[in-house]
This record gives C-alpha cells, structure tokens and sequence, in this order.
C-alpha cells in the first residue's frame, strides 16, 4: 500500500511559480511576436492597395509570421539547466508551462492580432 503526499500531487501553484521565472522574456517575445504579426499583415494589406504581387508578398510574410509561431520555445532557453533542477516542480509542471505557452499563448497572440486586423479591415 502506498502512502500518497499532498508533494505527490499536481500543483497549479508551482506550475505557474515555475512560469513567473520566464515572465519577462514571455512579454517581450510575445510583444515581438504581435508587432511582428501586425508589420506582416499591414504590409499585406498595403501591398494588395497598391496592386502589387500579393500572392508572393503573402507567401513570404505568412512564412515569417509561422517562424514567430515556430521559434516561441527559445523563450525558454537562456536558463541555467542548474537552477532549473533545483525549483520544487515536478518535470510534468515544468513541462505544462511550455506546451501552455508555445502552443496556446504565442498562437493566440499571433493569430489574434492577425484575424482581428482582418475583422476590422473588413468593417
């Protein structure tokens, strides 16, 4: 029979403790990521004002849009692998604030700026 701690449980307070260390380096690479975002679909939305090659402008501007969207997990890298092993979080907390950001808030943000962009061009 084994004998369960409350240390043996998932813990939203650690999670997101373990995620305030990045709390800097998350805003500036999401603000980035949104100034990026609105740079690309502007210039877009420029491009098809002035009669150009949208298709190429498109294609080239959606793919530096998708590098923001791919490279979001280099927030986490400048950390010492140390004091990462040392912070009272399981490796399934540490995990969760990862996937939490590079898969859910960066694409909101990149993807929210865009579609909104859009909803109020369309206006």
């Amino acid at each position: 029979m084994e004998i369960s701690t409350l240390s043996d449980k998932f813990s939203w307070r650690r999670m997101f403790a373990f995620g305030m260390m990045f709390k800097n380096s998350m805003r500036v690479y999401l603000l980035v990521s949104a100034l990026t975002s609105l740079v690309c679909y502007l210039l877009v939305q420029l491009t098809i004002y002035l009669g150009g090659n949208e298709v190429g402008i498109y294609t080239l501007l959606s793919f530096i849009v998708g590098l923001t969207l791919y490279l979001s997990p280099l927030t986490f890298a400048r950390r010492d692998d140390t004091l990462l092993a040392l912070i009272p979080a399981k490796p399934v907390e540490k995990w969760l604030v990862y996937i939490l950001y590079s898969l859910i808030a960066v694409p909101v943000v990149v993807e929210g700026v865009w579609y909104s962009l859009e909803f109020i061009f369309r206006i």
